[in-house]
């Protein structure tokens, strides 16, 4: 069991696996131990980068090595829920207490969010553009680095920011309230809930194809709309 996914150029799907990283082709699943990670502590993040697989959970970060998981120091104590970057030289890790490090290839840096809220997810664009955001619980937070600092965004009205996707300069948020793009400083909606036919679902993930942007929600649906 496990909450987190991600897949490899290489045409791989890692997913979490009791705590540890499977790896499937297609065919069969390989199976790679946490070597160094602390006993009962949860993943906390799960990412390709490239040909890395990387993992993030309480002040660790691990990468494979062969066929294992060996984990180092992250540079915090705090639990770190999501990593995510464009290049073995450039990751972002996020979570507790507004936590953000960077790694440049050589060492950790936590860089200034301005907030204290558990930051729960990110997504790495390029250099100069990545999204982090808190979590459904409290107050709606999105931040934007622009290669020098991390600054608030305004999100949708009212939202809870679940997930946020990009592709070719444009932004989408999923929210408690449905799928929104950002335009200017704006955001105009392009999905709400009930365009599942069915109040009871919630959208749970959201991610760009160069055509298509695919929303997942709960109850089993999966809803993909034509980029235009």
């Amino acid at each position: 069991y496990g909450t987190h996914i991600a897949s490899t150029p290489d045409g791989h799907v890692l997913v979490e696996a009791s705590g540890r990283v499977a790896s499937g082709d297609g065919a069969a699943w390989t199976i790679y131990p946490l070597s160094g990670w602390p006993e009962y502590a949860p993943l906390g993040g799960l990412a390709a980068v490239g040909s890395e697989v990387l993992a993030v959970g309480r002040g660790r970060v691990a990468r494979r090595e062969g066929d294992a998981m060996r984990s180092y120091d992250a540079g915090t104590w705090r639990e770190l829920s999501a990593i995510a970057g464009t290049s073995t030289t450039d990751l972002w890790t996020a979570g507790q207490g507004g936590t953000l490090m960077h790694w440049d290839g050589h060492a950790w840096t936590r860089i200034s969010s301005g907030t204290d809220r558990w930051l729960g997810g990110l997504l790495a664009v390029d250099a100069s553009d990545v999204w982090a955001w808190a979590e459904s619980y409290g107050a709606p937070l999105l931040l934007h680095w622009d290669g020098h600092a991390w600054s608030s965004v305004t999100p949708p009205a009212g939202a809870g920011v679940l997930d946020v996707a990009s592709r070719g300069g444009r932004v989408w948020v999923a929210t408690t309230d449905g799928v929104f793009e950002r335009v200017g400083d704006a955001w105009t909606s392009q999905l709400a809930l009930t365009d599942f036919g069915d109040d009871r679902h919630s959208i749970v993930a959201l991610c760009a194809t160069r055509t298509h942007l695919v929303v997942g929600a709960g109850l089993g649906a999966v809803l993909t709309r034509a980029i235009r």
